[in-house]
């Protein structure tokens, strides 16, 4: 029966490019404030969101864009993320890092051009550990960092004089299994998938 007040985030950031005929740089800098609601169990199967202080973020991200040699594309980027709880409710978790938020993440990907209609994709999808916090939240688990690769193939060609770009990808190529954390609670990856799509330039 309670309406929490709408959450504020405010964010300062600073940054630079830097590109060449092949290639583009980035890199920011960022701190941002937000409120931060809870979930906290108040009997079996039942929870009740309150307000509970704000969490504070901190970090850098970089990545880089362009091509890496004849017929090559690559594209990259991390970021890292300092995350602190503040102003607590309870004071049980102050200090300690945000729910869910790793402090690493990365992703580099490969693309590969024989011609000019084909281009084959490699990725690789980093996600470092993190934290969730149990039900009656009272406790912190770790959740460990994992890998994921992805892999996909596109062709293009034209329909009836229409530029269509077919693309087969497949995610989580090796079908891993593993549990990532969230700002409010525990997740189960998902399975190997592949998708098809078809992109028309009209």
């Amino acid at each position: 029966g309670t309406v929490l007040p709408a959450t504020k985030l405010k964010q300062n950031e600073i940054g630079l490019k830097y590109k060449t005929e092949t290639s583009l740089f980035t890199f920011s800098a960022f701190r941002i404030t937000q409120a931060q609601n809870i979930a906290i169990s108040i009997a079996p199967g039942r929870e009740r969101f309150i307000g509970d202080g704000q969490v504070r973020y901190m970090g850098f991200s970089t990545s880089y864009t362009g091509q890496i040699g004849e017929k090559w594309n690559a594209v990259g980027g991390i970021e890292y993320v300092n995350s602190r709880q503040m102003k607590t409710d309870r004071g049980i978790f102050e200090g300690a890092s945000a729910y869910g938020t790793p402090k690493w993440n990365g992703v580099l990907a490969l693309e590969y051009q024989p011609d000019k209609q084909w281009s084959i994709l490699g990725r690789m999808v980093f996600t470092g550990k993190a934290n969730t916090v149990n039900t009656n939240k009272t406790k912190m688990f770790d959740v460990p960092s994992n890998t994921v690769f992805d892999l996909g193939v596109g062709y293009r060609t034209q329909w009836n004089r229409v530029p269509v770009t077919l693309n087969l990808m497949c995610y989580n190529l090796f079908d891993r299994n593993y549990w990532y954390g969230s700002r409010t609670g525990l997740m189960l990856s998902q399975p190997r998938t592949v998708t098809f799509s078809a992109a028309f330039d009209l």
